[in-house]
């Protein structure tokens, strides 16, 4: 990273917020940013990226295709570089948010770097399933992954073992990462994984 624009083997799209800046007595300055960025780079560089724990947290997740039926099952794999907090979500059709993980059944909030997890997992603890039903039309899966833990909020209404919630996805996701943990000396990684379905009848 340099000048605040990231190089790289592959394309990158980031966003820096800085925190905290100190000058120095030597004309140099001291800063503490919080990065987002998402790598666009070949399949296989991407595939190396999640192996490599000395890297910037990223992530990954998908299910086994992208168009689903009324009635089918769903299973999403996911995976980070490094050890990581985890929250995924679902942005409806109909725009509200579904919180897969965690959830009433599944409390698991941190995750092994480079090891491939599963939702739902039995050997997990869950005992749900993610079955397509209304309302249907595009969806988007979202993983979002932090070196921090994330500000998850209280239940405010729940279908089964999900929370569900009204607000924007950006305001969401904005209130995930107003963690507690984050002091003036600490730097976080943040990093949005996002995995498009589309269902119908």
């Amino acid at each position: 990273m340099s000048e605040f624009q990231y190089k790289s083997d592959g394309a990158t799209d980031g966003t820096i917020k800085v925190l905290t800046s100190q000058k120095q007595p030597d004309g140099g300055m001291d800063i503490i940013a919080q990065v987002d960025y998402t790598f666009t780079g070949p399949k296989q560089k991407q595939s190396a990226l999640l192996t490599d724990p000395h890297l910037p947290l990223k992530a990954t997740i998908k299910s086994d295709r992208h168009n689903y039926k009324a009635g089918e099952k769903i299973v999403f794999d996911f995976q980070g570089n490094r050890d990581f907090y985890g929250c995924i979500i679902d942005i409806e059709p109909d725009s509200s948010i579904i919180q897969f993980l965690p959830n009433l059944k599944r409390s698991q909030k941190r995750f092994k770097g480079g090891a491939l997890h599963r939702m739902p997992d039995f050997t997990q603890g869950d005992e749900m399933e993610l079955q397509v039903m209304p309302p249907f039309g595009k969806s988007v899966i979202i993983l979002l992954g932090s070196t921090i833990p994330l500000n998850l909020s209280s239940i405010n209404n729940y279908i089964g073992d999900f929370n569900v919630f009204t607000k924007s996805e950006k305001t969401f996701l904005q209130e995930l990462k107003q963690s507690k943990s984050l002091q003036p000396d600490c730097c976080a990684d943040f990093y949005e994984a996002r995995w498009v379905i589309h269902t119908e009848k």
